[in-house]
């Protein structure tokens, strides 16, 4: 019985070992690149400073996952026989963010940007940056960037356009996590919110204000449901408020009937008589 007991913990073990190894190899392995830069100065050390305040470490994307070759081994690391791309040149920029934002890519490539010449025209870093990458916002448009290269203008009207409906689903999904935390079953309202907002961003690299307008046009019924969908948990909460209300002032007056009934039960002069 103990040997069995024993054969089964090295086989748990055993099995822990290699989930680690497996779960946590990209991390691991990716402290050799960053180690290494962290030793060096001026521009081979710029990129792991940069890095560290992007949106891609804090989501455990590591320079291998861009650049390629091999983590795990300081002294092969950036060789072409491990896989090591390097540094991209700017016309295949697309190409390297497409790998994991493969949606994005496919708007990008169908938009005034991604059919200009692509190796001076509009490349996903001159929005979103490159080691410093940040998490994806509609502030992104602004006139500093977009008056690079043209006319704020137009940028300026596909902002307000997209703005407005990105609010609108801020405003619902915030509506419908106090709801859930409240207990309401909001699990439908919620996917739908969510496929909307997929479906608005779905557009917005293709730069084109009639798409985005046609997107929003086609979400717009499902986020009046959603719309509705909370009113009806409003009135129903205020239904329910009303009835406790009701119900505590009905308890209450009870007891304040009961009390000067008792009251006048154990009055000595009721006694006497």
């Amino acid at each position: 019985m103990k040997k069995y007991q024993r054969s089964r913990r090295l086989i748990h073990l055993i099995l822990a070992v290699l989930f680690m190894t497996v779960f946590f190899t990209d991390s691991i392995c990716a402290i050799v690149c960053i180690d290494c830069h962290s030793t060096q100065t001026g521009r081979a050390l710029a990129p792991v400073n940069l890095w560290k305040t992007s949106i891609h470490a804090e989501n455990g994307v590591f320079c291998n996952s861009c650049h390629g070759g091999d983590p795990s081994d300081a002294v092969n690391a950036m060789s072409p026989s491990r896989g090591f791309l390097g540094a991209p040149k700017r016309a295949d920029i697309p190409k390297f963010c497409g790998k994991c934002h493969v949606g994005v890519l496919e708007n990008y490539l169908a938009s005034a940007h991604g059919k200009a010449d692509l190796a001076s025209g509009p490349v996903c870093i001159d929005c979103h940056g490159s080691h410093a990458a940040k998490k994806a916002s509609i502030e992104i448009i602004n006139e500093q960037l977009c008056s690079k290269c043209h006319s704020y203008e137009g940028s300026r009207i596909l902002k307000n356009a997209f703005k407005e409906t990105e609010d609108l689903i801020d405003t619902l999904q915030k509506k419908n996590s106090v709801l859930k935390m409240e207990g309401f079953d909001v699990e439908g309202v919620e996917k739908g919110i969510f496929s909307s907002r997929n479906d608005l961003h779905s557009v917005i690299h293709e730069v084109n204000i009639v798409k985005v307008k046609e997107s929003i046009a086609k979400i717009k019924p499902g986020l009046d449901k959603a719309e509705a969908s909370h009113l009806l948990i409003d009135r129903e909460k205020s239904s329910r408020e009303k009835i406790g209300v009701l119900a505590i002032s009905i308890i209450f007056a009870l007891a304040l009937i009961l009390h000067f009934f008792r009251k006048s039960f154990d009055d000595p002069e009721n006694k006497s008589q």
